[in-house]
């Protein structure tokens, strides 16, 4: 009877002791391995199966990051073909009344049209702008 009680006591230290933690402690979100010396075949499931869960959100926000930085590129490219249009259009009226100022300068000036003022400073800011270009 002393026997079975010893060897009862003993075998219930011995599963406290393993149940506390030496190999393994239970965290709320599982298991942490504590090994000595980690051998990489023991801990590499263990850390893939751990990691798995953030390497899929990683790759979740890469994918949103990515399709985000394609809208923002499309937007960029609409935006920079409307501004080329605008340019390419103000370029091609200024050109024209360029050309219209210098047919004007050809022809003598019993034939001249009267102009206002307004008009002499337009052509004028004309002349000045294509000069600079």
């Amino acid at each position: 009877m002393f026997k079975s009680g010893s060897y009862l006591l003993c075998t219930l230290a011995v599963c406290l002791c393993l149940w506390k933690g030496s190999l393994a402690k239970d965290h709320s979100s599982g298991f942490v391995c504590l090994i000595d010396e980690p051998n990489p075949s023991e801990c590499d499931s263990f850390c893939l199966n751990a990691l798995q869960p953030i390497l899929n959100q990683v790759d979740r926000r890469q994918d949103k990051m990515e399709t985000q930085l394609k809208e923002v590129q499309d937007k960029l490219n609409e935006i920079q073909d409307k501004l080329e249009g605008s340019l390419l259009a103000a370029l091609t009226k200024m050109e024209n009344q360029l050309q219209e100022v210098l047919a004007m300068k050809d022809v003598p000036k019993a034939d001249k049209v009267k102009v206002s003022e307004k008009d002499t400073y337009s052509i004028k800011r004309c002349e000045v702008n294509f000069q600079n270009l």
